[in-house]
């Protein structure tokens, strides 16, 4: 788990550059939020409201954009309409085939982006509280991505794969930029981690370090 963990947060901080992943994909985590950064990966301590009593307010973008990412030469994906797919789906599919170990398929759709308002003077006030409780080193969460629906995938070994199946019989052909489609996981192999159709998740953050 622990190199699944380094490779995804690696991988998509090195794709989406300003963001990094949160980790795991479903765990919470809110605005000021504070914690070691290990490499890529957040690791969460505290809150600077709750620990220090700082308030902020919310900037909410109502913009919502996808974020897609695949490892590069690893991941295979072949769309599939409604019955193409015999013995395993009957329903509109998308097949995702693995080709190394921890190969990454993250999609998030429709992601809005909240942050906290007035950074600059908000942070003076972290650094002179961390200051104060001799804290060094550490990152706050300036930024949270609210996916409407997430679908995470991870190989767990060279070979592994997934059928992503739409729950209706009614969609004729997978489309990933749809937040309302119902997707479920059927004839799974070597897979370390997935996440099917998560509404209301958090994939992406935004940190300053202190």
């Amino acid at each position: 788990m622990a190199s699944m963990a380094k490779k995804y947060t690696n991988d998509l901080h090195k794709h989406f550059k300003t963001y990094y992943a949160n980790w795991l994909p479903g765990d919470p985590v809110l605005l000021g939020d504070y914690g070691e950064l290990k490499g890529k990966l957040f690791d969460r301590k505290g809150n600077i409201t709750k620990d220090f009593g700082i308030e902020f307010d919310v900037f909410k973008d109502p913009t919502a954009d996808d974020y897609a990412y695949t490892s590069a030469n690893a991941v295979d994906l072949k769309f599939h309409v409604k019955g193409t797919i015999p013995q395993i789906s009957t329903n509109a599919a998308i097949e995702i085939g693995f080709k190394s170990e921890n190969a990454i398929f993250f999609q998030a759709t429709k992601c809005t982006f909240d942050s906290i308002d007035s950074q600059p003077l908000v942070l003076n006030k972290v650094k002179e509280a961390f200051k104060e409780n001799k804290l060094r080193g550490y990152a706050v969460v300036t930024e949270v991505a609210n996916a409407a629906s997430c679908n995470i995938v991870i190989s767990g070994s060279s070979g592994g794969g997934m059928v992503l199946e739409a729950k209706s019989e009614l969609v004729e052909m997978i489309d990933l930029a749809d937040a309302a489609l119902e997707l479920k996981a059927v004839n799974e192999n070597n897979i370390g981690l997935k996440v099917v159709s998560s509404k209301g998740l958090t994939p992406l953050i935004g940190l300053e370090k202190i």
